[in-house]
């Protein structure tokens, strides 16, 4: 009952039900999902006032997390970020409750996490967002967001971006409430381990891959 609970609380019945279709699918071998990209243009004349003390992160510090969230923090996910954190431009900020990581987001400024895909001079990008449940539902999300869009502005960058699973719904909510607005959803589809087809909804005219939002393909 209680891991319903925090999975209510972090996808609503909506993103359960989403992940329930997505889980049917993959029975009959169809492979579907769904992303949405968030935008927003930064105010270049003001910066926020962060109100929680955050730390900036190197590999080491999420290493360091394996015993205390080993869940969250398994090999899998450990080498994601170590070869995100490998790449020019790009960051990570943490929120520490003493030792524990109970928070962080990362950003990319040169490139779209790797290095394959080169983001535009004015662009930067929001990635791996993540609240532990237990401290969700006080604004750390938020405050991540704003500590990471003062850091691009930093960087001279005018325009932000972040991607969202169509099932995260505590996520969608958080970047709407921090004035982003929903542009683009890239559909990717295999069936039997076949090649991806993608398809691209566009939420506004001026919404464009690789013209908006950085030389982004959509895969």
């Amino acid at each position: 009952m209680q891991k319903f609970s925090e999975l209510y609380r972090y996808y609503r019945l909506k993103g359960i039900l989403r992940k329930t279709l997505l889980k049917f699918l993959s029975f009959f071998r169809i492979r579907l999902r769904i992303t949405y990209y968030y935008v927003k243009t930064l105010d270049g004349d003001s910066l926020h006032n962060i109100s929680v003390r955050y730390r900036d992160l190197s590999f080491d510090d999420f290493v360091r997390q394996q015993d205390v969230n080993p869940e969250w923090f398994n090999p899998e996910k450990l080498q994601r970020i170590n070869q995100g954190l490998s790449v020019e431009g790009n960051y990570a900020y943490g929120i520490y409750d003493n030792e524990v990581l109970i928070a962080y987001g990362c950003i990319a400024s040169l490139w779209m996490v790797r290095n394959d895909k080169p983001l535009k001079s004015n662009i930067g990008y929001l990635w791996d967002d993540y609240t532990h449940p237990a401290y969700r539902g006080r604004g750390l999300h938020g405050e991540l967001i704003r500590l990471r869009e003062d850091r691009l502005l930093r960087l001279g960058k005018d325009t932000v971006f972040a991607t969202v699973d169509f099932c995260n719904r505590a996520s969608q909510v958080g970047f709407v409430r921090a004035g982003y607005k929903r542009r683009i959803a890239v559909c990717s589809c295999s069936i039997n381990n076949g090649p991806a087809k993608t398809f691209v909804r566009k939420h506004c005219r001026n919404a464009r891959l690789g013209e908006n939002y950085g030389r982004v393909s959509a895969q």
